[in-house]
């Protein structure tokens, strides 16, 4: 479902969410099923819509099914079947601004955070900058 709200000629709002399942590829033949919350806000900067800034965010929770893959060891010494949950954050900022019709440059700055209930799978934080030159034809 995805829902876009243009405020004004310049500003433009879309929200979305989305369920999906899919098979993962860290562990075979192991499904999960992922509910994804975003959103976007774009705004046209200046009179000649040359310029442009955009704030997006996303939020992702996944739940996989169960899998001999996630037995861990307890304190007990015991083996037991651990539960697999995936939450995934991500926030950004674009800048872009066309320089010509077929000439596009943008700088971008992405934050991600992901968080799982598994202790094998490593949990993270990105911070990324991305500067960025498009030629079209």
């Amino acid at each position: 479902a995805c829902l876009t709200e243009r405020f004004t000629e310049k500003t433009i709002l879309t929200v979305a969410y989305a369920r999906r399942q899919r098979v993962s590829v860290q562990f075979a033949r192991n499904a999960y099923t992922s509910d994804v919350f975003s959103f976007a806000l774009q705004q046209h900067l200046g009179n000649e819509g040359r310029a442009r800034a955009e704030l997006r965010g996303a939020y992702i929770f996944s739940d996989y099914e169960p899998n001999a893959a996630y037995f861990v060891v307890n304190n007990a010494g015991a083996q037991v079947l651990k539960d697999r949950k995936d939450q995934i954050i991500s926030a950004g900022l674009q800048f872009s601004y066309d320089f010509k019709i077929w000439l596009r440059g943008n700088l971008a700055y992405d934050y991600e955070r992901m968080d799982s209930s598994l202790p094998r799978i490593v949990d993270y934080q990105v911070n990324r900058v991305t500067l960025g030159l498009s030629v079209g034809y």
